[in-house]
Formats: C-alpha cells, structure tokens, sequence
C-alpha cells in the first residue's frame, strides 16, 4: 500500500495499477485540486494554477417569504390544538426538533416562558412568551388536561383508517409532524412554506419591531450574533420602504428645526403653507 498525508489526511492506495501493471505516482491518488498542491510541494511545478481559480461562495436568498400578519392571524385562529401550536412556531421561533420534542413542564405560564432543553448543540435557552401565546397555550392546557410529561405534539391512535384518540405519550416524529404542519397550513387556507419559514417569520417581526439583533440571537439560539447578522440581512420592499420613511421623517424634523430657528428663509416658507 502507499501512503501518503496531505494536509491532514492520509491517502492509501496499492501501490500497482493492476489494470496496466504500472506504478502510480504519489500526486495520482488525490483529487485534482489537492494533488496540484503535492506537485507545487515537489517543486514538480513552479505554481499551482488552481489558487488561481476564485473559490465559489454558497449563494443565500436575499429575502425570505415569510407570514403576513394576516396569514399570522389565520393560522393562529384555527381549532384547538393546531391553533395553539401554530402560536408556539410562529412566536417562539423552534426548531422543529425543539417543537416536537416539548412538554407541557417546559412552559412556565406564570413567569410567561418557555424553556428549550437539549436544543442545537444541546444549549438550553429561555424565550418569552408573547400575550397571545400565552393565552392560547393556557385555553389548550385547560381544554386538555395537559400534564407535565406530556408532550404539545400529539400522536395519533388509529385502527384501521380511522383515528380514535390523540396520544401524548412520546415525541411525534418528522414526518408526523410534517403531516400535521402541512394539513394545518391547509385547514388555514394559506399558501404553503416550509416549517422553519415560522423562525424566520419570528425573527423578522422582532428586528422590524426593533428589537436588537443580539437579543434575536439569543430567542433563536444561535451561536453567535454573527450567524443571526448573515442570515436576516436580507430588505425586502416593506423593509426599504420603512427606511426610507423614517429617513423622509428625520429629514422633516430637521427642516422644520432650521425653519424655526431662521424664520423667512424657503424652508420657513414651505412649511408655513
């Protein structure tokens, strides 16, 4: 066998082409970037012409087809429990994982939070409960019944092709709750997305209300605010549209300023009419 480490990584391959009976060379057991690399190394080549070729960069979408508020209200409106449910994704902001694996003990109606165990990178987090979440998730546990260990995803209990009882006994899994997702998406009478669209719906509406960006990343978990930086920097219409109306608003204050300090000018002028 041949072995050969290239940056970090070792190669093994026998050292006879049986095909051919020939030798191979060192540089004809790596990929094509990373043997250009072993052959500059060699001083085989006085350059690689692959540091030449610009690395291609993962394209992200700009703006995200969030919720409305009126499909927001839609959703949130529907029988329970899907109504309250789609509360939870929509001003909670979990991951699915983190959904489908909460229990009704992680809510805490009287500190108004609800506490993520075991999340991405098996953080825990905090995250305030809006109002209206809160009240939905109150009318859902009195119509139920909930107990601590059960869980707010419910399982269904059937026989044959028909179902008899919901089960809260265990988490459900993706692909129930897939189902569930798409089937209340569709009860609501709104256009599908996928599930983690209910995130950045969530974290939107945040930073739009202004909310700062460090405490978004610490409602969605992530890492480092760098994270949350990169992926909500993304203007859509509405977004542009109210910069440039709180700049039209700053730029009517200051004028009406200057007017009131030098009275006769134009500006004074304009804003006497």
């Amino acid at each position: 066998m041949l072995e050969l480490e290239i940056l970090g990584r070792t190669f093994e391959r026998p050292s006879l082409d049986r095909r051919r009976g020939e030798r191979l060379e060192p540089c004809g057991v790596v990929p094509f970037a990373i043997r250009e690399r072993v052959l500059e190394a060699q001083d085989r080549i006085v350059r690689n012409p692959m540091r030449r070729i610009a690395k291609r960069k993962a394209k992200k979408q700009v703006v995200y087809d969030i919720y409305s508020d009126e499909e927001h209200e839609l959703l949130t409106s529907l029988p329970a429990p899907d109504g309250a449910l789609m509360h939870v994704l929509l001003d909670t902001g979990l991951r699915k994982g983190e959904a489908r694996n909460l229990q009704w003990r992680h809510v805490q109606l009287d500190e108004e939070l609800l506490v993520v165990y075991g999340g991405k990178g098996g953080k825990d987090r905090i995250i305030p409960l809006t109002d209206a979440c809160r009240q939905a998730l109150a009318q859902l546990s009195l119509l139920e019944g909930l107990k601590p260990d059960d869980y707010l995803w419910y399982g269904l209990v059937s026989r044959g092709r028909t179902v008899v009882a919901i089960t809260r006994s265990r988490p459900i899994g993706e692909a129930r709750f897939h189902n569930w997702y798409a089937a209340s998406v569709g009860a609501a009478g709104v256009r599908y997305r996928k599930p983690h669209i209910c995130r950045h719906t969530f974290a939107t509406m945040l930073l739009r209300a202004g909310c700062p960006i460090e405490m978004v990343a610490d409602y969605l978990g992530h890492e480092s605010v760098d994270t949350t930086r990169d992926t909500y920097r993304h203007l859509n219409v509405e977004d542009m549209r109210l910069g440039i109306e709180l700049m039209n608003r700053a730029r009517r204050a200051r004028e009406q300023s200057i007017a009131a300090r030098v009275p006769g000018n134009e500006v004074a002028a304009r804003y006497s009419r």
